[in-house]
């Protein structure tokens, strides 16, 4: 009988344990990122009253006698699968859309979380905002804003208020149709602006005008703040459509001189114009300017997250450049990470090392902004997992409560 007592209290012991887990995970219903646990069971220790025998020539073999002395919790597991996204309409919101986590720095320890409730700190930072520790990813390069995913990784700060310098312009692209149909002399005439050192526009004045069949002239000219020295005429020929030559070469670019700006600003020589991409088709005129570098300067106004983590701040002159990315880790056994609070993991043993990279490389979900992920938790399910542990502790409790009657009883035999 004292077994089944022990048994009893192990069976309380282990519903308790699993009731403790289902309250957690209804508490975290609504917790951003949220990841809910289940326990399982497995039986304990059997204690042997009798051992097996095999058959010999006269008996058959007798099986084991064993009486079980209860139940334990075998295992607490994470369930890692899709929380449901949420628009929340806030650029720093951010949720992954499959495999993945966010990472974030406590000074030299690093967490993992799904819980991509950003926001910025008056550093610049980009931080959790439930604790403050800051996002992980690659920083651009400031001049050029190209990212070098190969470096380690650091803290993603928006530098707002950062000045961008005026940058003279070093090339023009041009794309678009000139119509082969258009009588000898036909002009067509396009203007843009371009930019000195000091970020001054200027207007530059291009004309396309038809000599003959499958050779136009391409005549630059200006709004008279700068001189133009080379590059003034320029001959186009085409063959089946396609542009062949440029001022008589193979090389499909064009290239000018631009002098004596009246602002005093340096020259630019070899302003580029390419040209590959001008056609000669029967249809309408297109031929335009689609690409050009060369800008004023401006300082950082606002930010966007793209979905493949990519930071992007837009300056007052209308520039656009890349200011960082957001990076993902990702691990082997995401079950075997160590929950540490505030929704984050940390590394164990058994997880594997954390393998860093872009969103969307490598088996990592996707990026998605102003979104967050919702708890994964399924709250019928939890309230029948309720139902279900509340039974296994009543009936555990009745065993105890037998047994307590049986010692009764034995007892009263002694009187």
């Amino acid at each position: 009988m004292m077994r089944s007592l022990y048994s009893g209290v192990a069976g309380l012991n282990a519903h308790q344990t699993r009731m403790d887990v289902i309250g957690h995970n209804i508490s975290n219903v609504n917790t951003v990122g949220y990841k809910k646990d289940r326990a399982t069971f497995q039986e304990m220790l059997s204690q042997m009253i009798q051992g097996p025998a095999g058959p010999t020539g006269n008996r058959g073999g007798i099986n084991p006698v064993q009486v079980g002395l209860g139940v334990q919790v075998g295992s607490i597991d994470t369930n890692h699968e899709q929380g449901s996204l949420e628009s929340t309409g806030q650029s720093t919101d951010l949720a992954i859309d499959g495999n993945g986590f966010f990472i974030l720095r406590d000074g030299e320890e690093r967490f993992y979380t799904r819980a991509g409730n950003l926001s910025m700190d008056s550093g610049g930072f980009l931080v959790n905002s439930g604790n403050g520790l800051r996002l992980q990813g690659w920083r651009a390069d400031r001049a050029t804003g190209d990212i070098n995913t190969d470096q380690n990784i650091s803290d993603i700060r928006i530098p707002i208020g950062d000045v961008m310098g005026a940058q003279a312009s070093s090339y023009i692209d041009f794309a678009g149709n000139l119509d082969s149909d258009g009588p000898i002399g036909t002009i067509h005439q396009t203007s843009l602006s371009i930019y000195d050192e000091f970020g001054s526009r200027h207007e530059l004045i291009l004309e396309f005008e038809k000599m003959e069949n499958n050779e136009w002239n391409l005549t630059v000219s200006n709004d008279g703040s700068f001189e133009i020295t080379d590059g003034e005429d320029i001959p186009l020929v085409f063959e089946e459509g396609r542009l062949s030559t440029v001022g008589g070469g193979d090389d499909l670019i064009a290239s000018i001189g631009l002098e004596n700006f009246d602002n005093g600003a340096n020259d630019i020589d070899g302003l580029q114009l390419r040209l590959e991409e001008i056609t000669q088709f029967s249809g309408e005129y297109s031929a335009e300017a689609n690409n050009l570098d060369g800008n004023r300067m401006g300082s950082l106004q606002s930010f966007t997250i793209d979905d493949n983590g990519i930071v992007i701040g837009t300056y007052t002159n209308g520039v656009t450049r890349n200011l960082g990315q957001v990076a993902v880790a990702n691990f082997n056994n995401p079950d075997g990470l160590i929950k540490e609070g505030d929704t984050m993991f940390s590394e164990s043993v058994n997880s594997g090392i954390s393998q860093i990279g872009q969103p969307g490389t490598g088996g990592r979900g996707e990026m998605r902004t102003a979104a967050l992920e919702m708890s994964n938790v399924d709250l019928a399910e939890e309230f029948s997992s309720m139902i279900v542990t509340q039974r296994g502790y009543q009936v555990n409790s009745r065993i105890i409560s037998t047994v307590d009657q049986m010692l009764q009883e034995l007892a009263n035999m002694a009187r």
